[in-house]
């Protein structure tokens, strides 16, 4: 065993990692991350498990694209968040000019997206407008095909841009909130998306703090005093669970197949992970930080995480074991 290292007998993809603090202080978080796939209309183990990410993947170019999935090393999220991957499918492929998408976790999330069929610009007496969705039985659901573009909101979407030009080579958002489309007041029209949101993102960015001459006087290189660890969540806020699951709760997925509805329900599982700093052990039970549901692949992914400060005990890490409490599948 090499320093750092995370010890378990259990089968599943662990990783620790020292990280700061929004005061600047070390933390050794430790994640682990399994989950399920379906097939033959059942649920079953992953053969392969997931990657732990220590830092933010992108469909793309950093920052020119979407974001797939966050780090996993947040110091601490007092929510799960729920995120979907996947594309709008029309049932039993019959071509549609619109499906609508829908998230449901009982009791905590209940969230409908409306994905249309590709459109093209119109102009008309100098003004611009879009011609009728086209039909599809398939369209990625992506925060690139919502409203954005020259937009702080979604700098990565599409249908806001500063001249008319610009606008026409841009294509025409197809991802809506529910009684939403463009207009041209993009202002009135509602970022949407399923996926997590970027640090970079207006509704995440602006819970990092205020980043003004005083905290470059003051506070620099850490955060400001108004940041807020809700940074720390990366899914939209209507992707955030009332708390953190335990286990039990249905998720419902819609919208997402050809076939039929998705229904998983979360096993009841409790993680311990116990760290040793020097001749000081110390226990955390593990939260569910995040649950990510690819809708393609059928595959619902979990990741648990305990965080120890440790501000100077940095070289007395020994050694720290990750351990299954119970478990009710």
């Amino acid at each position: 065993m090499q320093l750092w290292d995370v010890e378990s007998n259990l089968p599943y993809a662990m990783k620790g990692q020292f990280v700061r603090d929004h005061h600047g202080q070390t933390v050794w978080v430790v994640c682990l991350k399994t989950g399920w796939q379906q097939y033959e209309g059942q649920w079953h183990p992953v053969q392969t498990q997931p990657e732990i990410y220590s830092t933010p993947v992108f469909a793309g170019e950093p920052g020119f694209s979407a974001m797939v999935a966050d780090q996993d090393f947040a110091v601490s999220k007092a929510n799960t968040d729920v995120l979907v991957k996947g594309h709008a499918r029309s049932l039993g492929k019959k071509p549609v000019t619109r499906v609508q998408c829908r998230l449901l976790v009982e009791e905590h999330i209940d969230k409908t997206l409306t994905v249309v069929g590709e459109r093209q610009w119109i102009t008309q007496a100098g003004q611009v407008d879009v011609t009728v969705p086209a039909p599809f039985i398939e369209r990625p659901v992506t925060y690139a095909h919502a409203i954005g573009g020259d937009d702080p909101r979604n700098r990565i979407g599409c249908g806001v841009a500063n001249k008319t030009m610009d606008l026409l080579t841009q294509p025409v958002p197809s991802v809506f909130y529910l009684k939403q489309d463009w207009q041209p007041d993009t202002a009135k029209v509602q970022p949407a998306g399923f996926g997590p949101l970027a640090v970079f993102d207006a509704a995440r960015a602006r819970l990092a703090g205020t980043f003004d001459e005083k905290w470059s006087e003051e506070r620099r290189p850490l955060y400001p005093v108004d940041f807020s660890t809700a940074f720390y969540q990366s899914a939209p806020s209507d992707q955030q669970t009332k708390g953190l699951l335990a286990g039990g709760e249905r998720i419902i997925v819609s919208g997402f197949s050809h076939e039929e509805t998705l229904y998983f329900t979360l096993p009841r599982r409790t993680f311990v992970a116990d760290a040793a700093f020097g001749s000081q052990q110390r226990q955390q039970t593990m939260a569910l930080h995040t649950l990510s549901v690819d809708a393609d692949a059928l595959m619902v992914t979990a990741t648990w995480s305990a965080a120890f400060p440790c501000q100077g005990q940095e070289a007395d890490l020994v050694n720290t074991v990750i351990s299954e409490q119970k478990a009710v599948v």
